[in-house]
């Protein structure tokens, strides 16, 4: 039997519109892409090849809701993977413009969101729950986020066993272009490799197209630690959260 993975990222937007300080997806210093939607469906075409499901499913970025072709996402990955619970992460600060379609998706669909509370967040948190409230769509709040972290590395190698069994990222496997990874860490610095990382192990890259890779192998390579692992810095010091988001036009004339 395949195996199951309890749960999975996946990019609907590289960029952002809240452009935090430090983003560990580097959304800030993103350009404005999106995967297409014949890729973003073969990939999930392919992942479903190797596995049969997958508990949890979070469309994040950058901000997913800047992305108009959000709503086919939800349901090519529904398709794929009809019994998943489907998260899609947000800032939430588009919400109060969003698009019916993507409401109609989140309800046909049994999806939710994931808002990550930001201060301005929080400033709307009422507005966005009154639009969720009349729009029939499930959302949760996480609590508020006033520090970030540095997801940096350290200069000497540690153990890489010591710091996977300690990492609290070591389950949030990614799929981006095709590949996959035990965490966004080594699809990140792929994605931007311009950036000239100076710990980069292209084998941490899972090829979900390699003629080699079998379900069995893919499940095996997603639990246990990657080469980057020895360089991750488990005990980075918060900084007090920035960004530079500016309130638009939004549906409540008290926004």
């Amino acid at each position: 039997m395949k195996p199951q993975l309890d749960y999975l990222e996946l990019h609907a937007a590289h960029h952002c519109n809240l452009n935090c300080k430090g983003c560990g997806h580097y959304s800030n210093i993103a350009e404005p892409e999106f995967p297409t939607l014949s890729e973003f469906e073969r990939d999930s075409a392919r992942l479903k090849e190797l596995i049969i499901h997958i508990r949890k499913i979070r469309l994040l970025g950058g901000e997913p809701l800047l992305n108009p072709e959000l709503p086919q996402m939800i349901q090519i990955m529904h398709d794929a993977f009809p019994q998943s619970d489907i998260r899609i992460a947000t800032n939430g600060l588009l919400i109060p413009n969003a698009d019916e379609q993507l409401f109609k998706a989140m309800r046909d669909y049994e999806v939710r969101f994931d808002i990550s509370l930001y201060p301005p967040t929080k400033k709307l948190m009422k507005i966005i729950q009154e639009v969720c409230a009349e729009q029939s769509v499930q959302y949760t709040f996480s609590p508020e986020i006033t520090e970030f972290y540095n997801f940096g590395d350290t200069s000497v190698p540690q153990e890489p066993e010591q710091i996977y069994n300690s990492c609290w990222a070591k389950h949030c496997h990614m799929m981006l272009d095709g590949k996959i990874a035990v965490c966004p860490k080594p699809l990140i610095r792929y994605k931007f490799s311009g950036l000239g990382w100076e710990h980069f192990f292209e084998e941490d890259v899972i090829d979900l197209y390699d003629e080699n890779l079998t379900p069995d192998v893919l499940l095996s390579r997603l639990n246990q630690p990657c080469r980057l692992c020895q360089y991750c810095d488990p005990l980075t010091e918060p900084f007090e959260w920035e960004g530079n988001y500016k309130t638009g036009p939004f549906r409540r004339d008290n926004a």
